[in-house]
């Protein structure tokens, strides 16, 4: 069993990839070179218009299992039941906070980052799992759910509510520019929600519409919220001249009275069940005043901690409460009536920041920043449910959460181990993931972990210079092994168990025997920390790498070095030993990969393509892996040494610090500043049975035409475009024109007879199939005609089934849509926040979905150009949308890599695929409509059953970013483009054994 880490992952947040890819500007080709050691030699490849040898054969590659491990929780902000207690919704924000690197201050530490949240709707009868789940971008703020069950409204960070049907069309969807609360009306038939400008709006939660405006002297509104009885509306806040709460009457919209006295802002509230009194928070109490007049009416005892949290009982006899103090994770329960403390609930790792009574008041459900859900019997004061989050979730400290610094799989894939700056070691159960066990192992950091080859023995190196044997089953410690002099961050078991080698910051190398803990050898040489260890399969060799910017081999019996291998010229982080031991691997900050030959000590080759330090490396029979700081994992076909696939674990994700394979290497895990990603082998696909190109500017798009005799080609630099169109069955070229400006789309029409070509310099321009002559320019012509309106930056064009109407998505946030025959615009779609990238028409024509960089996707009804619904905010946004031959479904593709299938008539979500292919920007429907394929920034094509939603088959392309994919029409292939400068065509091959 492998297991490589690194130090200390504190460090700046890294941008976002690149949308350049998406149709802006050509993005570099994912791995650029493999230089060999005998560099200078140039490969030979065909000229434009020739089709070139078959693509590689198969090889071994990882994807991403469906489920992770999360290390970081979401922190839960919000909860509500419905009335009848069969559904409670919780709503949770991002949680991350950056941790800062010593002397850079782009952001503060402990800051709040802007991350994705995720609304929940969990069902509460017996054995009923959760039937919803949203993502929420910039992170979850409030949520509210109808009486029965059927609508949830909710809010996010940034201002914007929605308002839908639990697994049906969207009814509301507003940005109110401003972070806002939201709350519906007992009957849930009202919606109402803060906004700008001292006023709350309400709609009617039945269609969306909007309804009556409050308006009052409340200017930021923390709380708002309908009384039982539907007759009154309350917001709480603060004002330039107090905090204070007001209180409308339901319909009229200037308030009735003021709460003016509450000594700090009304954060939250809560109205009693029989609508007489509203309870506030004070600085260390529980304000009550009556509702009607609000005059004050009591105050409970002081708390040790300002309230931040109120909840009535269903019957007005209790008052619940969470206060500020960061980890205590208690909630009190009070006397109403006399202000007393009967009760307090005890349990979480954090603050508690949501609670919510089951309308029989026999329940309470509450939410934590320890990202746990908690239900209690409010009765005996006992925990009775844990819905998600772990028991023992660890107090996370004040304004920094612990950095996971290694990992170690299990042999036998049963079990994680992970290992943090807080010397904590936790052990993860994989069936289903889970934390089974957790303690604190070191004084300082934990920073190096390895499991024994039987898997009965965990070790952890850390800061405090100690190594440490434990029994990964109870936790307990067997044995702790001093000597080293600074810390310990390399470990390695011999293959036979019998040895252990630990590497430290103090430059040295010691043999240990496992059997009593005797130190055996040292191993003096290096010059640097030593940051990794490995033993060849034989135990005879040990390869180290150090920052001292070298790999080193050593005689495991004589403990003599055998050879140094320069050639990184930086920190070297990683080192691994091929199957055979015939090669070496090791992985530096010069964001390279260098095989090693054992034998000769010579450089065989120099793998290049990941945009940061490589900070891990591993092989997996012939295939290698590596990790690193672009967040990455990449696969190596080692005998012709070319990169095979290319994962991005996720957008959120700063940098990948650490590998491990199980023994067998059919699993392996990854660790990250956001957690564990687990992985699992698949077989990457199949020869190209024809290959077009290079071309001397990239190929943006190919088109089959309908016939499936000829394939059209566009590829397009910044000033021109050069447009061919191929025999399928020769590879003969049959012409070659050239067009102005970045060809960014091409379609041909149903009939075969015409061919659309979108531009970058605003022309849409329409071509005679047969001879590529050019035979109008609809943008030219209609700006020409009507010079007011703008020009059109074409994204994606496409016919209409009957060839009738031409679409092109437009960087100018709107759909265009001509009339072919008469070569005028037929209809503006407009309504995208940004520019639109990817359209689609219904079978039926009638409709078309149309997707954008605004994180949107709308619907639109072409019978009168209105938007029927929009899909839920997509963060990274939807670049790729499709409708199935049937009508009955729709996919989409967005920038964090994420797929989705959604029912085309309701806009319900069916399923999620998360591709792990970088951004999405390709989704196709397979003629048939029995496979979906899905293609983005990564190197590969995933196949997915449409039915089952399982992966059938994964394409390696070796194309870099994958710029456009499209099937044939008979569906038996597919052709793609890329960053390799060529156009391919794949077979569709019947899924991969399992």
């Amino acid at each position: 069993m492998r297991s490589i880490f690194i130090s200390r992952a504190r460090g700046l947040l890294l941008a976002a990839a690149s949308l350049l890819l998406l149709g802006l500007e050509p993005p570099p080709s994912a791995a650029q070179a493999v230089a060999p050691a005998d560099a200078g030699k140039t490969a030979t490849a065909s000229a434009p218009g020739a089709a070139s040898g078959p693509g590689a054969a198969a090889t071994i590659s990882f994807e991403r299992e469906e489920f992770q491990v999360p290390t970081r929780p979401i922190e839960d902000c919000a909860l509500a039941f419905s009335a009848n207690d069969q559904f409670l919704a919780v709503i949770g924000g991002g949680g991350a906070r950056y941790t800062g690197e010593p002397g850079q201050n782009l952001r503060e530490p402990g800051q709040i980052l802007g991350e994705s949240g995720r609304l929940r709707i969990w069902g509460m009868g017996k054995d009923k799992p959760d039937v919803a789940y949203i993502s929420v971008p910039r992170g979850g703020a409030s949520v509210a759910i109808s009486p029965d069950g059927r609508r949830v409204a909710w809010s996010n960070g940034g201002g914007e509510i929605w308002l839908r049907e639990v697994g049906g069309a969207e009814l509301l969807h507003e940005n109110l520019r401003s972070p806002a609360q939201v709350a519906l009306s007992a009957d849930g038939k009202l919606l109402v929600a803060a906004t700008q400008g001292r006023r709350l709006q309400t709609w009617d939660a039945l269609t969306g519409k909007p309804a009556v405006a409050y308006r009052g002297g409340v200017v930021h509104f923390s709380w708002i919220g309908f009384s039982p009885d539907g007759k009154y509306l309350v917001g709480g806040g603060e004002s330039p001249e107090e905090p204070l709460a007001a209180v409308w009457r339901v319909g009229k919209p200037q308030p009735q009275n003021k709460l003016k006295g509450n000594p700090v802002p009304v954060e939250f509230a809560s109205i009693s069940p029989d609508s007489k009194t509203l309870a506030t928070s004070g600085r260390n109490s529980i304000l009550l005043w009556d509702l009607a007049t609000g005059e004050k009416r009591s105050q409970t005892d002081n708390t040790d901690a300002t309230v931040t949290r109120i909840q009535f009982s269903p019957d007005g006899a209790l008052l619940a409460s969470a206060g500020d103090n960061k980890n205590d994770g208690v909630v009190t329960l009070w006397d109403a009536a006399t202000g007393k403390v009967v009760g307090t609930l005890a349990g979480h790792g954090r603050d508690v920041r949501a609670l919510a009574f089951t309308h029989d008041g026999k329940t309470l459900a509450t939410g934590g920043g320890d990202g746990s859900v908690r239900l209690w019997d409010v009765a005996s004061r006992k925990q009775t449910a844990l819905l998600q989050g772990s028991e023992k979730t660890p107090p996370e400290a004040e304004g920094a959460l612990p950095a996971l610094l290694a990992v170690a799989y299990a042999p036998d894939g049963s079990s994680v181990a992970t290992a943090d700056e807080d010397g904590q070691v936790n052990v993860y159960g994989m069936s289903p993931p889970r934390l089974l066990r957790s303690w604190n192992a070191h004084a300082d950091a934990a920073a190096a972990l390895a499991y024994s080859p039987d898997g009965k023995t965990l070790v952890s190196g850390g800061y405090d210079k100690a190594i440490k044997f434990w029994n990964p089953q109870t936790g307990e410690l067997i044995r702790s092994l001093s000597g080293h002099k600074g810390w310990v961050l390399s470990l390695a078991f011999s293959h036979d168990g019998q040895t252990l080698a630990s590497g430290s910051y103090d430059r040295s190398i010691r043999l240990w025997n496992v059997a009593d803990g005797v130190e055996r050898k040292q191993l003096a040489g290096h010059k640097a920390t030593v940051r990794s260890l490995e033993f060849s399969h034989d135990d005879r060799l040990l390869a180290s790498a150090s920052a001292d910017q070298t790999v080193r081999l050593w005689d495991t019996a004589s403990g003599q070095q055998q050879a140094t291998l320069s050639g990184h010229g930086v920190v070297v982080r990683s080192v691994a030993f091929s199957s055979d031991d015939r090669l070496l691997a090791s992985g530096g900050e010069d964001q390279t990969i260098k095989l090693w030959n054992v034998g000769t000590h010579d450089l065989r080759a120099t793998l290049s393509g990941h945009k940061d330090v490589v900070s891990a490396v591993a092989f997996a029979q012939q295939t290698l892996v590596s990790a690193g700081w672009d967040r990455t994992i990449r696969t190596w076909d080692v005998d012709s040494q070319q990169m095979r696939s290319n994962n991005m674990v996720s957008p959120n994700v700063t940098r990948i610090v650490a590998l491990s394979l199980t023994a067998d290497g059919r699993r392996m895990v990854s660790g990250s500043d956001q957690g564990l990603s687990l992985w699992k082998p698949a077989a990457v696909g199949s020869q190209a049975t024809a290959s077009f190109g290079p071309y001397t500017a990239p190929p943006r798009s190919a088109a089959f035409s309908p016939d499936g005799k000829s394939l059209a080609v566009a590829a397009g630099g910044a000033e021109e475009t050069d447009f061919y169109l191929y025999d399928r069955a020769t590879a003969a070229e049959k012409y070659h024109v050239t067009f102005p400006g970045t060809v960014r789309s091409i379609a041909f029409a149903p009939a075969g007879d015409l061919l659309a070509l979108g531009s970058a310099d605003r022309q849409l321009l329409l071509v005679d199939a047969a001879s590529g002559r050019e035979l109008a320019s609809l943008e030219k012509d209609r700006t020409e005609v009507d010079p007011e309106r703008p020009g059109m930056l074409a994204g994606e064009v496409v016919f209409s089934p009957d060839g009738k109407l031409l679409a092109a998505a437009s960087l100018d946030q709107s759909i265009h849509i001509y009339d072919v025959e008469h070569r005028t615009l037929a209809q503006t779609l407009s309504g995208h926040p940004s520019r639109v990238f990817s359209i689609a028409f219904s079978p039926d024509q009638k409709q078309l979905v149309s997707g954008g960089a605004g994180n949107t996707a709308i619907i639109w009804d072409l019978t009168d150009g209105t938007r029927r619904y929009s899909l839920p905010t997509q963060q990274g946004g939807y670049f790729g949308v499709a409708w199935s031959p049937d009508g009955k479904l729709l996919a989409t593709g967005c920038g964090t890599g994420v797929c989705n299938l959604w029912h085309a008539e309701t806009g319900t979500p069916l399923r999620t695929f998360t591709s792990e292919l970088g951004a999405v920007t390709q989704v196709r429907f397979s003629p048939d409509g029995k496979l979906l394929a899905v293609a983005g920034a990564g190197r590969l094509v995933r196949m997915l059953d449409v039915a089952t939603g399982e992966p059938v088959r994964t394409y390696s392309c070796n194309t870099g970013a994958v710029f456009c994919l499209r099937f044939s029409p008979d569906g038996k292939s597919f052709v793609t483009t890329g960053g390799d400068g060529k156009a391919n065509v794949w077979p569709v091959l019947p899924p991969e054994p399992k």
